[in-house]
């Protein structure tokens, strides 16, 4: 029996011997590559390129629910993906990212190497070699790290993690090293269950509290990232989603998609949806119906709408509209013809090169309103144009100026009514002439004014002014328009 034994132990370490030298062969091989890649100026693990890809998880962290749900929400959401016209995002299919995992070189011998320290840890710790158990299993879990076995073996994995933590609580005091690999064994791994009595009451507690700690943080809006980041990484896609069950107090249940984003290094969307029950066909639709979400986030509009920005009130170009209300002083006509009224609006232009001086440019257009005795038959339009300068001081928000303007006027053809007895002016006229045919006018113009201002951009302006025409030399059949407006003035 003795001998028996003796044999077993040493056809094992022989085999354990044989895996650490072919994989110190592979290391060998692994440090070549790195070193060629380093004089050729190019990092060993620098991405190449991005993949405008999705690479869809079967489930982050995830309590009480079983492996069948995950993958059908994964298979789901990987269905509406590759079935959606809008062609928006290329589908990663999870069975091809296993495969271009598999694919890499010395992808074997190096899983081999990583078997065979974890073999042996899990062998050492069992003989109570808490320090050679820790150095091995340590050395078997960064061989599955930078292989991506988490993503193709999971239960392998998490049980390697399992022992380590279990190891460490023995020979460690790292309160939050073992904590962080609990953690890492659950997402790895999420149906496993460590249930008091089979395992240690320290480690049952350490995986309750994190089970507790992972879903306080998905609740926050704060995912784990360390397997969706090293998804990421190895499979080079732009996006990475990962979908979460939880089950909330009331007895409903939620399912929330976390987005991950290589290119920011985070979780960037979220989108969430509650659910009455856990059927298959609830499970599906709600998936689908997230990534849905997501994928109309990604789409562009077929037009950008650029939103204006808001003025700050800074810049030197304004803008003016008045009401204005205008009478000329002197109007040809009969001798019992009143100054009547001319209303219309002005618009204008001003460029402020200090805060007191100002150039502006303006035109109003002006419709007359018929006199009180009906001289007037026929109402006109006048149209002013402005052009000169602006001199003011400001007081707080209230500003006081003075204008002075070259004015030009147009005047047409203009109808009154001369009845013999001004008394007879209560109906139609019947004896209309056209009095005059004006033409234009240039003259000069004073404009008095004050502004308040409303907001940073805006002020209410009144003011007054009047004109003195010039042309033609001889004298003016029309002159002396005196007018007064109230407007807005807006300061881009």
């Amino acid at each position: 029996m003795y001998n028996v034994l003796n044999l077993e132990s040493i056809i094992r370490t022989f085999k354990l011997f044989s895996a650490l030298l072919a994989g110190l062969f592979t290391l060998l091989n692994v440090a070549t590559s790195a070193l060629y890649a380093q004089n050729s100026g190019q990092s060993p693990n620098t991405i190449i390129e991005l993949r405008e890809s999705l690479l869809i998880l079967p489930g982050g962290y995830n309590h009480a629910f079983s492996k069948h749900q995950q993958t059908l929400i994964q298979k789901s959401a990987e269905t509406y993906v590759r079935n959606n016209t809008r062609n928006i995002l290329e589908l990663l299919p999870l069975s091809q990212f296993k495969k271009d995992l598999k694919s890499k070189p010395s992808y074997e011998d190096r899983l081999d190497l990583a078997k065979g320290f974890i073999t042996l840890g899990i062998d050492l710790f069992q003989k109570m070699d808490s320090a050679g158990s820790v150095r091995n299993l340590e050395r078997g879990l960064e061989q599955f790290r930078e292989l991506g076995h988490a993503f193709i073996a999971p239960d392998e994995v998490s049980n390697a993690l399992l022992y380590l933590a279990l190891t460490r609580q023995d020979e460690s005091t790292d309160v939050g090293r073992i904590l962080s690999l609990f953690k890492e064994m659950i997402l790895t791994d999420t149906s496993i269950q460590l249930k008091k009595g089979l395992y240690p009451d320290n480690a049952v507690s350490f995986y309750n509290s994190a089970r507790k700690e992972l879903e306080n943080d998905i609740r926050r809006g704060s995912p784990e990232t360390m397997l969706v980041q090293k998804a990421s990484l190895f499979s080079r896609s732009t996006y990475t989603a990962s979908y979460t069950l939880l089950l909330n107090k009331s007895g409903s249940f939620k399912m929330i998609l976390d987005v991950y984003e290589q290119g920011e290094a985070r979780f960037k969307k979220r989108f969430s949806v509650d659910l009455s029950d856990v059927q298959d066909r609830t499970l599906s639709e709600a998936a689908s119906r997230l990534m849905s979400r997501f994928i109309t986030c990604l789409e562009e509009p077929s037009k950008r709408v650029s939103i204006p920005k808001k003025s700050t009130g800074k810049s030197p170009w304004s803008l003016q509209l008045s009401f204005a209300y205008t009478s000329y002083l002197t109007f040809p006509g009969p001798e019992d013809l009143e100054p009547f009224g001319n209303a219309g609006g002005l618009i204008g232009l001003s460029y402020a090169f200090t805060e007191e001086f100002a150039l502006q440019g303006a035109f109003e257009i002006l419709n007359s309103i018929r006199d009180r005795n009906g001289v007037i038959s026929d109402n006109f339009q006048t149209l002013r144009i402005f052009a000169g300068n602006d001199i003011g001081i400001r007081f707080g928000v209230v500003k006081i100026s003075i204008a002075t303007f070259i004015e030009g006027a147009f005047l047409p053809e203009v109808k009154v009514c001369i009845p013999v007895d001004i008394r007879s002016r209560s109906g139609d006229c019947k004896n209309t002439v056209s009095k005059e045919n004006f033409g234009a006018f240039l003259g000069v113009n004073l404009r008095p004014r004050i502004s308040a201002k409303a907001s940073e951009s805006i002020s209410v302006i009144a003011g007054a002014n009047a004109s003195f025409y010039l042309l033609p030399f001889t004298n003016s059949p029309i002159n002396f328009p005196v007018s007064g407006e109230l407007g807005l003035t807006y300061r881009f």
